[in-house]
């Protein structure tokens, strides 16, 4: 799900692909690189299950959804205070959401509920062996909602943000608007895209290809994989159907501090049960000293073993000083967690302890939010 869009997309986007977390790494890196997503231009961000072909696929993946979706409820029992259901269960399937509930081309919506966004498009052909493991939802930039969506041919680490990270890569920005439309740069070649034109660039370890696919989505396909040369990545371009799924979250925030608002959601992860899902919002009206917050639940936890132990609700946790501005907090047992990570910058107004419990506490998981079918191999 960190950059704003430039209006006119002849500006390369670059990929964000998760969060890292690394206890270790120094805090004035770790916002310097926050506040370089944001003036970065926007990630250079399908019906993907729809088109199965045997019955017997669909059930598998619904029920490993079913599966996924039982976890959280698990986990809202394991934190039966700070983590409150929502819904009804339902088994995840191909039917809709209402239409209300979508995010298309609407500013991004309030941090404390997460709407629903459209997959838009998907390729029908990757080469041999590539799974989908990342989706990643960012808000709020020039050109509206942006979503990216990752291939791999092995595991990911769930927690990167690594955007040289290998990999098939399609950014999908909905807008109709003339000014998303991408324009050629230096050393770009036109190139035919179902009758569309394309501009194909290979630089910097990568090869991107960008295009308007139809009159209301905008893509960007980046390949950073030895071997997937400029007639597959072509190939791949010219596969795209819609995709009528769409990306949800699992998450309500029931509090954030502040001014905060919603940067990206994402979900990572290497099977349908084996996933970490990730709410990122900031503070941004100071450029001086922001702060951002980090919520994720699923399998990973962002924090280093040891801390304080503070109670969440009526369950215990750990607050972790990552370093000296920087705190995380981690509340549950395996296999899931709920992690809160906030940071700021240096001599800026601090997120206190009291805030991150607080954050974790009003925490919601949303029962039967949405399938998980779609991560890794089938």
């Amino acid at each position: 799900m960190n950059s704003s869009t430039s209006g006119g997309s002849n500006v390369d986007r670059d990929f964000g692909s998760g969060f890292d977390r690394d206890p270790d790494r120094d805090i004035e890196d770790l916002v310097r690189a926050a506040q370089q997503r944001r003036a970065e231009p926007a990630t250079d961000p399908g019906r993907l299950q729809a088109a199965l072909v045997a019955i017997g696929v669909r059930q598998t993946r619904r029920r490993r959804a079913r599966f996924a979706a039982s976890a959280a409820v698990v986990l809202a029992a394991v934190l039966a205070v700070p983590l409150a259901v929502r819904g009804a269960p339902h088994e995840p399937g191909p039917a809709e959401p209402p239409p209300a509930e979508r995010v298309t081309e609407s500013p991004a919506p309030s941090p404390l509920t997460v709407g629903t966004v459209d997959l838009g498009l998907r390729p029908t052909w990757l080469p041999s062996g590539y799974t989908e493991r990342s989706r990643v939802v960012e808000y709020g930039g020039a050109d509206g909602v942006v979503l990216t969506r990752l291939w791999t041919k092995g595991a990911i680490v769930v927690d990167s943000r690594d955007r040289s990270e290998p990999g098939i890569k399609l950014a999908i920005t909905t807008s109709a608007s003339p000014e998303s439309d991408p324009r050629p740069q230096d050393g770009a070649s036109t190139v035919d895209v179902n009758g569309r034109p394309g501009f194909y660039l290979a630089a910097a370890g990568a090869v991107r290809l960008n295009w308007r696919a139809d009159d209301r989505h905008v893509l960007q396909l980046e390949v950073r994989e030895a071997g997937v040369g400029k007639d597959d990545v072509l190939r791949i371009a010219r596969s795209m159907v819609a995709d009528h799924g769409w990306a949800a979250s699992a998450l309500v925030l029931g509090w954030l501090p502040d001014k905060h608002r919603l940067l990206t959601v994402s979900m990572r992860g290497n099977s349908p049960i084996d996933w970490t899902m990730f709410v990122e919002t900031a503070r941004l009206d100071s450029a001086t000293s922001p702060q951002y917050l980090l919520v994720a639940y699923g399998k990973t936890t962002t924090c280093r073993d040891g801390g304080e132990i503070v109670g969440v609700g009526t369950t215990p946790g750990r607050i972790v000083a990552l370093a000296d501005n920087a705190t995380c907090l981690v509340a549950g047992v395996k296999p899931l967690y709920l992690g809160v990570t906030g940071s700021w910058t240096a001599g800026g107004q601090p997120l206190t302890n009291d805030d991150l419990i607080h954050v974790a506490t009003a925490v919601e998981i949303v029962q039967g939010w949405g399938d998980t079918g779609w991560i890794g191999p089938p």
